[in-house]
């Protein structure tokens, strides 16, 4: 149950990263100076999204970091990886949320 769960998660999420990242391709298509460009690819939404894979990522990394020790795990280690796994679901679901926020506002406007 828990895979199938973590498995919807991981395709919606690439699924939403991918629909951004196109968005945000065909949005600086259209800009002429690379000044412009970096502007509407740091614009506030997209950089909250930004933020977000940043963490995802540094959780990921938190998590490796754990998953490669060679010693067992101490008490302690095991809440920092159970805080992780949180922190992990919390951050992609704030994509999530960021993501749809962005596709919603490009596909309202005309």
């Amino acid at each position: 149950m828990l895979t199938i769960v973590i498995t919807a998660l991981v395709s919606v999420l690439g699924k939403e990263l991918i629909t951004w990242l196109v968005g945000l391709v065909k949005g600086t298509a259209a800009v002429s100076s690379a000044r412009a460009k970096l502007k509407a690819i740091f614009s506030k939404a997209n950089r909250a999204v930004m933020i977000d894979v940043l963490s995802i990522l540094f959780y990921v990394g938190v998590l490796v970091n754990f998953a490669l020790g060679e010693s067992a795990p101490t008490r302690l280690e095991v809440l920092l990886i159970i805080g992780a796994v949180i922190a992990l679901i919390v951050m992609a679901i704030a994509l999530l949320i960021d993501i749809a926020k962005i596709v919603h506002a490009r596909n309202s406007s005309p």
